[in-house]
């Protein structure tokens, strides 16, 4: 049975918008991390468990993590886990700031 054509381009243009699965998992980890709800310190679930929990593949959890791990909030370490970084303050290098300014802005 066919698509009628206005329900045809309403799905592909729903597609097209939809945010890819590791954006979701990635977004969704980081404001763990912000939250506090996975403060520093805390070993983030394995692989198969954000599997199981986002209902996505494994190179999409691997590519959210990539990308966390890159922003230095979390770290891999093989065998032992995915821990929560402490967070970091990051210096706009493109004009000179103070300390005490950089801080502030945070």
């Amino acid at each position: 049975m066919m698509m009628p054509a206005a329900a045809h381009i309403a799905e592909t243009e729903k597609l097209m918008t939809r945010e890819p699965a590791y954006r979701t998992v990635y977004t969704d980890i980081k404001e763990k991390i912000r939250d506090g709800s996975w403060p520093p310190g805390t070993v983030v679930p394995t692989e198969p468990q954000l599997e199981k929990a986002y209902g996505v593949s494994r190179t999409t959890i691997r590519k959210a993590i990539g990308m966390l791990s890159q922003e230095g909030l979390l770290q891999v370490r093989q065998g032992q886990g995915t821990i929560v970084l402490e967070p970091t303050t990051a210096q706009d290098l493109t004009r000179i700031t103070s300390v005490a300014e950089t801080l502030s802005a945070k």
